[in-house]
């Protein structure tokens, strides 16, 4: 893919979003094509923040209460 764009002129492949992964065209040590995929960025900022609001609540719970 990468060689056929840039035949074309067209710069890098883009990436795209597909069951939850962000797909994107990357080179090997080697330098051979490889696809590389990622965990959809607005999926673990999600997941980050849910996370941070939990630890915040629990802040002020009893510390036996925090080890259960």
């Amino acid at each position: 893919a990468a060689e056929n764009r840039r035949r074309r002129r067209l710069g890098r492949p883009e990436t795209f979003t597909f069951l939850g992964f962000t797909h994107i065209c990357a080179k090997t040590r080697e330098g051979r094509f490889a696809l590389r995929r990622k965990t959809i960025a607005k999926r673990v900022a999600a997941k980050l923040s849910e996370v941070k609001d939990l630890l915040r609540r629990r802040r002020y719970w009893s510390i036996p209460e925090q080890g259960e």
